[in-house]
């Protein structure tokens, strides 16, 4: 290491000299950010009063001080010290947030950073005490996307769920087709600190087109895992509940009906509600549409078991749903039997958790079903995409509407560029929307979607931005892992290859 800096010449002497004791706890929790032009967030954990030191660096090291040994390296000492957050004293509960300003530098894109906290001694800031774990974030230009790291396993049809420390949870989903799934008990977790995914703990039941709910901060950010299809393509009433403390998945009350094709949405105490699907295996749209159900459910995490609900208008098979700012859930589309004849639904209904009931649904400008739904900044809501017309031989849409949670109606908004099904809509911190993914084409063999649209409120328009997805993927997760930086990842490539390769949209 060459060291031409007097001030780090004198650090580096100082921490050389220091006395040896260690601290208790001292952590990099996670990461938020890398957009340039943006803001990079920060989050660590150490013992409260603490001073720390937060350095960075262009490269790894490692390099050894008093024992301890750093694997960033100090070529950016004296200009980390200088930028305000990066040194700083702990809170009484011990966390400690740092906002980094990241400046718009075109040449900068791709680039990687490198991070580390030293636990400095409060009786004396020269003198170390303790090294945090290494971590690094991609720096990238907004509205473009990188690959990051690949999963072990195949996850072609399944769940995406953000867990603790902005931490993601893909679960299940194997391989197969969406008509023709089989079922995997592979889980995998994606760490913001290494842009990776590391293998933890397998389901207790292999599943695939099942639902993974994210249960939020009052649920210890747990996830619900329910129904879904097996290895051996029978239909699942199990559910199991994913815990990051001990990385474990737990069993749960089994579902009152076996389903899979089914929604969900958290409800705003923290049960879940489970939305249709079908209860017989079908491996056709048309027998999806006529053994599609009506029921619901609700999973209580205080008795940790299920309990029917109400009935909706109609059977629903690959419906959408979300929560609204009311608390009301809306329920849109999917395929369903009307007189014996299997139908797209052109129909959206409320479910209303006050009176525990369905209200009059309410008709869609479109029938659809697989379609992605975003909640706006003013509240109501997007939908976009998905199937339409002849079960026997539906086809992708283009068409969007947004529905009106005052007038609790729908409207046409301006279509897509690109007609897709069974994609992901991705509500960006600073307003707009992102639409990746998807499918287009035959659902025997449908082709994925690689173009990134956004859509604007403010005109009501969608642009495709200039950048496509590296792996077109259909039937994938995409989630916001903070600060406007979206993880895409599973879902079934060209001729229905599960993807293994993540990659990042750079929102803000």
């Amino acid at each position: 290491m060459n060291i031409r800096s007097p001030l780090l010449l004198g650090v580096l002497c100082a921490l050389a000299l220091a006395e040896s004791a260690r601290a208790d706890h001292l952590e990099i929790h996670h990461l938020e950010g890398g957009t340039l032009g943006g803001m990079l967030m920060v989050h660590l954990h150490g013992d409260p009063g603490a001073p720390y030191l937060l350095v960075a660096s262009p490269t790894t090291g490692p390099v050894t001080i008093q024992g301890f040994q750093l694997e960033v390296d100090l070529s950016w000492f004296p200009l980390t010290t200088s930028i305000p957050g990066m040194s700083g004293t702990f809170s009484p509960g011990g966390d400690a947030h740092v906002h980094v300003p990241l400046p718009l530098v075109a040449a900068w894109d791709t680039k990687k950073v490198f991070l580390q906290a030293i636990r400095l001694d409060a009786q004396n800031p020269s003198r170390i005490q303790r090294v945090s774990n290494a971590a690094h974030f991609t720096l990238g230009l907004y509205q473009s996307l990188q690959d990051t790291g690949a999963t072990q396993f195949p996850h072609g049809l399944s769940g995406l769920s953000l867990i603790h420390q902005h931490h993601a949870l893909i679960a299940g989903g194997g391989a197969g087709s969406w008509l023709s799934p089989i079922g995997s008990d592979r889980a995998e977790i994606w760490d913001p600190r290494t842009e990776a995914f590391h293998v933890t703990t397998s389901l207790n039941t292999a599943r695939s087109l099942h639902t993974q709910t994210a249960l939020g901060e009052s649920l210890q950010y747990e996830a619900l895992i329910a129904g879904g299809i097996s290895s051996s393509q029978g239909v699942l009433s199990s559910a199991e509940v994913y815990q990051p403390s001990g990385s474990v998945f737990r069993t749960t009350g089994a579902m009152t009906t076996p389903r899979y094709g089914h929604t969900s949405a958290q409800l705003a105490d923290g049960r879940v509600l489970i939305i249709g699907g079908a209860s017989q295996f079908s491996g056709t749209v048309t027998g999806r549409a006529s053994t599609a159900i009506a029921s619901t459910e609700i999973w209580d995490p205080v008795g940790d078991d299920f309990t029917g609900a109400a009935t909706m208008s109609e059977p629903r098979f690959g419906a959408s749903a979300i929560r609204l700012s009311s608390g009301k859930v809306l329920v849109a589309g999917g395929l369903t039997l009307r007189n014996g004849t299997p139908t797209v639904s052109d129909t959206a209904e409320l479910y209303d958790p006050g009176s525990g009931q369905f209200e009059t649904p309410v008709s869609m400008g479109t029938a659809r079903f697989g379609a992605s739904l975003a909640l706006l900044p003013d509240g109501n809501v997007l939908v976009a995409g998905g199937y339409t017309g002849d079960p026997n031989s539906p086809s992708a849409t283009a068409s969007t509407e947004l529905f009106n949670i005052f007038s609790d109606s729908f409207a046409p908004t301006g279509s897509l560029n690109q007609a897709r099904g069974f994609g992901s809509l991705v509500a960006l911190p600073s307003g707009p929307i992102i639409a990746i993914g998807g499918a287009t084409g035959s659902l025997v063999n449908p082709t994925p979607v690689g173009q990134v649209e956004q859509y604007l409120h403010s005109s009501g328009a969608w642009t495709t931005l200039s950048q496509p997805i590296s792996h077109p993927r259909a039937f994938a997760g995409a989630l916001d892992v903070g600060h406007g930086k979206v993880l895409v990842a599973g879902g079934l490539g060209i001729n229905r290859i599960p993807q293994t390769a993540g990659e990042l949209f750079f929102g803000k």
